[in-house]
């Protein structure tokens, strides 16, 4: 049983972050219901972990430093970080550059606590988020708003279509961090693509429609905010392209599915084996017809 007054273990990934790295530092040692803080850093240069070395003094929270020997990458630096800490009673990741609102922490425990008593359950809260640029200043109020994700229901189904839960702006337990262990090396998404559809597949999920970080978009993560926040034009070409090359329209959600059902599905209830055997069958779908299904479904669980 988890303990009704559990904590939660903060884990930040880091590389080369100097420039905000003591704003986000601040931001979380000013939280209420912090356990501690693992930073782990991705072989930065060595005047970084110099840095890191010094704020661990010097903000008043605790702070524990792990350094890779090598560089390894995001997915494979949040694998090894959830691994060593699945004796923490609760687990919130962290970037290096965003903003934490004061009351995230407190807010995220109350919820995963009324979740579940049991520590076998996988569970899962997550938020929006505040998209800020380099100097503060505020872009988007709603992340999920920029690309419409507050408009429809949050389900295992429309997870397979595309992620719309952030690892910075979620936390969880360890029964659902175990299962970024099975995740494959070769699968062209992100850590909380994963565990999201670990959460929604055997677990609780709780979304919460407010924002408790402020993203930050800079010159390190333009390039993927820019990918996103496409233009219409930006669209329609990406539409074209898809026409031309069908087999590469949604091939990142079709292999993250398949590659998570093979490992998992004797685990599976029917209703889950279901929506995978579902959405997979429509790989097989000429473009529009595959538009057309995912169009459907998004009109039925479309937030009246």
């Amino acid at each position: 049983m988890e303990k009704r007054n559990s904590d939660i273990r903060v884990i930040m990934i880091t590389y080369n972050g100097s420039e905000f790295i003591q704003n986000q530092l601040n931001s979380i040692a000013d939280q209420r219901n912090i356990e501690s803080i693992e930073i782990y850093d991705d072989c930065s240069k060595q005047h970084f972990q110099q840095e890191l070395k010094a704020l661990a003094e010097s903000v008043h929270a605790p702070i524990n430093l792990h350094f890779n020997e090598k560089n390894i990458g995001v997915v494979s630096n949040v694998k090894n970080a959830l691994n060593e800490n699945l004796d923490a009673d609760l687990i919130a990741l962290s970037d290096q550059d965003d903003i934490w609102h004061p009351e995230k922490i407190q807010s995220f425990k109350s919820e995963l606590i009324s979740l579940t008593s049991s520590a076998e359950i996988p569970i899962l809260v997550y938020s929006d988020m505040r998209v800020i640029d380099k100097e503060n200043n505020v872009i988007n109020p709603s992340f999920w708003s920029q690309f419409g994700y507050e408009k429809f229901e949050h389900t295992l189904h429309s997870l397979l279509f595309g992620n719309f839960v952030t690892g910075a702006a979620s936390a969880f337990n360890p029964a659902l961090a175990k299962y970024l262990a099975s995740m494959p090396p070769n699968i062209k998404s992100y850590h909380d693509h994963w565990l999201a559809i670990a959460a929604f597949t055997f677990g609780k999920t709780k979304r919460i429609d407010k924002s408790y970080n402020d993203y930050r978009i800079h010159g390190n993560n333009q390039a993927f905010y820019s990918t996103r926040k496409r233009s219409l034009i930006d669209r329609r070409l990406q539409n074209v392209k898809d026409i031309l090359n069908p087999e590469l329209h949604m091939k990142n959600q079709f292999e993250i599915a398949e590659a998570f059902y093979d490992i998992h599905k004797d685990l599976m209830d029917s209703d889950k084996k279901d929506i995978f055997d579902q959405f997979l069958r429509s790989r097989s779908l000429n473009y529009f017809k595959q538009k057309l299904y995912r169009r459907r479904l998004f009109e039925e669980l479309r937030i009246k």
